[in-house]
Order: C-alpha cells, then sequence, then structure tokens
C-alpha cells in the first residue's frame, strides 16, 4: 500500500541494480579496459597503436549516434527490455571474441557492433528507471547509479590486465562477458522495475503529489543531465585511452 513503508524503499534496490549493471554492462568493459588491450592487440595484429585505436574511435562513434536511439526506445518501451536485449547481444558479441583472426577489420567489426548496442546497456536507459523512483532524491540516486561507472574505472583495467596475463585476451574477454552474464543479468530481470506505480508505491515512497509544475522542470534538468553524462563519459573515455598505456608501460613513446 502506499501509506504503509516498507522497511528499505524499492526504489534503492533499483539504485544497487543500475549501479551494478553499469560496473558490469559491456560498455565499460570495452572503455575502461581497451588501453590494457592496446599492446596485446597491436603485438597480435602487427600494427601500431594508432591502427589499433581507431577500432575505439569507431566504438565511440557508434555509441554517441545510437545513443539517442537508445534514449528513444527507452521513452516507447519500458528501460528493461531496452537494456537486456543490448546486454544480451554485447556479451554474445565478446564471446565471439574466441572466433577472431589476425585480421583488423574484425577487430574494428568486433568494436563497432559494441558501440551499436553498447548504447542500450549505458546510462541513458538506466537514467530514465531511476528518475521515475525518485523525486525529492533524485540527486543522490543518480549519485549513487553513477558509483557503478566509477568502479568499473577502477576494476576493469586491473581485472583484464590479470586475465590477459593468464588466458589471453581473447578469453579475457569472454570471462568478462560471462561476469556479466552470471551477475549483471539475473539482478536486472530481478530489481530493474520501471515504475513505483507497478508495486502500488510513489516516488521516494511517499505520497503521490500534483506533478504536473515539475514536468517542464525535469525535462529541463534532463536534458541538462544528459548533455553533462555525456562530455564526461567522453572525457573519461579519452583519458583511459591515452592514459593507459603510459601507466602500464611507462617508457612506451607515442605511436
Amino acid at each position: 500500500m502506499i501509506g504503509k513503508r516498507a522497511p528499505v524503499f524499492f526504489g534503492w534496490w533499483v539504485v544497487a541494480t543500475a549501479a551494478v549493471g553499469l560496473c558490469l554492462s559491456p560498455a565499460p568493459l570495452v572503455v575502461f579496459s581497451f588501453s590494457v588491450f592496446l599492446k596485446p592487440l597491436a603485438q597480435e595484429l602487427h600494427s601500431s597503436r594508432a591502427t589499433i585505436s581507431l577500432a575505439f574511435t569507431l566504438f565511440n562513434l557508434m555509441a554517441g549516434i545510437c545513443s539517442p536511439v537508445a534514449g528513444k526506445l527507452s521513452d516507447r518501451y519500458p528501460a528493461r527490455k531496452v537494456i537486456l536485449p543490448c546486454t544480451v547481444a554485447c556479451i554474445l558479441i565478446l564471446f565471439a571474441s574466441n572466433a577472431l583472426s589476425a585480421k583488423l577489420w574484425e577487430v574494428y567489426a568486433f568494436y563497432l557492433a559494441q558501440g551499436i548496442f553498447g548504447s542500450g546497456t549505458s546510462i541513458v536507459p538506466y537514467s530514465k528507471v531511476v528518475s521515475q523512483w525518485f523525486d525529492r532524491r533524485r540527486g543522490i540516486a543518480f549519485g549513487l547509479m553513477a558509483v557503478g561507472g566509477g568502479m568499473a574505472a577502477m576494476i576493469m583495467p586491473s581485472l583484464a590486465q590479470l586475465l590477459i596475463m593468464k588466458v589471453g585476451w581473447r578469453l579475457a574477454y569472454s570471462t568478462m562477458a560471462g561476469l556479466t552474464l552470471l551477475v549483471a543479468i539475473p539482478l536486472i530481470g530481478a530489481f530493474l522495475r520501471e515504475r513505483p506505480e507497478d508495486l502500488r508505491t510513489a516516488p521516494d515512497g511517499a505520497p503521490k503529489r500534483p506533478m504536473w509544475p515539475r514536468a517542464m522542470i525535469r525535462a529541463s534538468a534532463g536534458a541538462r543531465l544528459g548533455t553533462g553524462l555525456r562530455f564526461g563519459l567522453c572525457y573519461a573515455r579519452t583519458v583511459s585511452l591515452e592514459l593507459g598505456p603510459w601507466l602500464l608501460h611507462p617508457h612506451v613513446g607515442p605511436a
């Protein structure tokens, strides 16, 4: 019932699920670990760092082009119906890394496909869900959700480096895909509910209030938030790509 509060408002479970989903979604796996995969890819394909980095450029290009499409689909359909299929598609693409040969165009196609479907696992559809669950506490909810992306930036490079040393870069991608399949997919399926009304509650767990004056405020704030997030993600991707090789191999010079 709306008047009866649960011990823990379900919206916080939605936030936690979104954070885990962002941490283990295939897009951050590719973005934050690319600098670690750069050296083994360059060695196997006998190519320069600049040539391999074009794959990362293609990934970002397609992610940027497809992000508005992911947003449109999230507006038209429940966000979970966007996130789950795109996550499964990205997982299958990561598993397909085992079939990649030492051909440059295959690596380009691999990252291109990740960019297309990765937009559906980005912060865009997750933000849409979380915004439905919170009104007064939306800021802290978004902040806690973004912790997932920060954790991915810290964890994924080290995890990728360890896996590459142990099993090689192909199986490293497959192992990371398996982690997403076993952890993120069940959580998203179980806890990522679209609206509080589906559980007979209201945003923040409080009784409903008139929302019409806030509709324009939400639209304006959402636009500013989306712009800020896109600029922030572009900056983080650039830093992770350019700084990573020098942190791992400080004596490596420009390509």
